[in-house]
């Protein structure tokens, strides 16, 4: 094989192996565009089902479960894991009175600032916390605030969470399936609330229930 022969095997080589390797990158974006779904906002519209999505990071968590025992419902407490180190005795609590848990990531950072990388950690750590508490594996996610970018979803997805968002911020004109937000330092009416919504048919569920068929 002559010099310029090899020079030239040499470029289509390396041309091929360019065009390939654009060609991978290029279906992994759309495959990644394509499967990362939104974040769930409400159930079965069809059935009356309701779900109360409990912000366990501050206020009085205590009270609150105080209320959902006395009314014999189960609510999704979506738990920070600086707040569960502070609380773990409330958040056995939440665990033994059969309501669900979810991961609320483990500080109140705003996701949009994070990292790929600090996103992931966030998820990750508080779930490793959770669990080694509860032994629950958690798997819905709510981003604090409710703050969150594409590459939110997809490390949330590719952590085996289904994220999940409110479709109202607090207990009134409720439609059935709706993803109800509860903040502990504003639940001061929300025993009522509840009595009042029970006896329109509504019933109370945890989120994954109401967002699966």
């Amino acid at each position: 094989m002559t010099r310029r022969t090899s020079i030239i095997s040499n470029v289509t080589i390396a041309c091929v192996l360019f065009i390939v390797s654009l060609a991978v990158f290029t279906t992994d974006l759309t495959h990644v565009y394509v499967t990362v779904s939104a974040p769930v906002s409400h159930g079965d519209r069809n059935r009356t089902n309701i779900s109360l999505m409990v912000d366990a990071r501050s206020g009085n968590v205590a009270e609150v479960l105080d209320i959902l025992e006395s009314s014999g419902i189960h609510a999704t407490f979506f738990i920070n894991g600086a707040w569960a180190m502070q609380n773990s005795g409330l958040v056995g609590r939440i665990h033994s009175a059969g309501h669900e848990l979810g991961n609320g990531a483990y500080t109140t950072k705003n996701f949009r600032n994070l990292s790929v990388n600090n996103k992931r950690k966030e998820i990750q750590q508080n779930h490793l916390l959770i669990n080694q508490l509860t032994g629950v594996s958690m798997d819905l996610f709510m981003p604090p605030a409710g703050s969150f970018d594409r590459n939110t979803l997809r490390v949330a997805q590719r952590e085996n969470y289904i994220s999940v968002m409110w479709s109202r911020n607090r207990l009134g004109n409720v439609q059935n399936g709706d993803l109800v937000l509860i903040c502990p330092a504003s639940a001061y009416d929300l025993s009522d609330m509840i009595d009042f919504y029970l006896t329109q048919g509504f019933s109370f569920i945890p989120v994954g229930k109401n967002i699966r068929p």
